[in-house]
């Protein structure tokens, strides 16, 4: 067990015929277009012996399909998942104090909130529409933990077309430390565009299909959550390795991978400890500038 267990939830819910695929569908959990009082410890399903997943608190949801750019489903290492009948929350996620999660680093205790029950060591990616002017938050028995982010996105300043973020925690629990310090003062986590491109007054560049994922430890509880808005979600992947293939599909087949070459320097990660970028090999290539951007290969600094 990585961390003390707080509690743990006895599920029982319909499987996927794919071991390591859960496909929510909303229509079947009796939600339509129209908001809906769902229970806190609602089940929405499990991946067996693997993830249980609930909803952590009572708010009300709808039925919502997650698909972006005439992308349709999500491909990890060839496991497919749909974003039709995906579901919504509609109260931002709060914590005791009524803050947003993303700048106290506290927990949520309301809101439209993923409950992972772990089962198992491994990876948990949920399949999602992805807003770039968002913070997106994981904690693991109560503590902020690191994630990643893999999306497709239109906007200039992003290469390719992918964005790719890497949240870092510290040492062997991956922990994002109270004293984070990023560009917005030191004050939490920043949208996701701020953070890819290490600039605290980056404009929204919009939404993106994609994966939100992070490590998971045997028998610990996740928290897992959009912030200032709702995640709409569509279904829950598992691996007990980190997946090394992610591509979104549109109906036609066409596809593309989502995942940054590790030897490119197109894609940045950031250290949500000290606000320096790296590029995808793990380099610094900035630190103290306003933002970084990298476009067909060249680094553009903004004082």
């Amino acid at each position: 067990m990585k961390k003390i267990l707080l509690s743990a939830v006895a599920l029982v819910a319909a499987m996927s015929m794919n071991a390591q695929v859960f496909q929510v569908n909303g229509e079947a959990q009796g939600l339509t277009s129209d908001l809906s009082d769902v229970a806190a410890g609602k089940v929405w399903g499990a991946i067996d012996g693997a993830v249980d997943i609930t909803n952590a608190f009572a708010t009300q949801h709808k039925l919502v399909d997650c698909k972006n750019n005439d992308y349709i489903k999500v491909l990890i290492d060839g496991n497919e998942i749909l974003t039709s009948g995906g579901v919504q929350g509609n109260d931002n996620p709060k914590d005791a104090d009524g803050n947003n999660p993303a700048l106290s680093l506290k927990p949520a205790v309301s809101g439209a909130v993923i409950q992972l029950d772990a089962k198992k060591d491994g990876w948990i990616y949920i399949v999602a529409k992805l807003s770039t002017n968002k913070q997106y938050m994981v904690f693991e028995e109560g503590s902020a933990i690191g994630y990643k982010i893999a999306m497709e996105v239109k906007d200039d300043r992003i290469s390719s077309s992918v964005l790719n973020l890497e949240v870092k925690g510290e040492g062997e629990y991956n922990n994002i430390p109270a004293s984070v310090s990023t560009l917005n003062g030191g004050n939490g986590i920043m949208w996701v565009i701020r953070e890819y491109l290490n600039d605290a007054e980056a404009t929204t560049a919009g939404n993106g299909l994609g994966v939100f994922y992070f490590p998971v430890a045997k028998d610990c509880k996740y928290l897992a959550h959009a912030t200032g808005s709702k995640i709409s979600w569509s279904g829950i992947y598992f691996s007990e390795n980190e997946a090394t293939s992610i591509k979104v599909a549109k109906e036609d087949g066409t596809d593309f991978s989502i995942l940054a070459d590790p030897a490119s320097v197109k894609n940045i990660k950031v250290d949500a400890q000290n606000g320096a970028a790296f590029n995808a090999a793990g380099q610094q290539v900035g630190a103290g500038y306003k933002g970084l951007v990298i476009k067909d290969g060249k680094k553009f600094f903004q004082k």
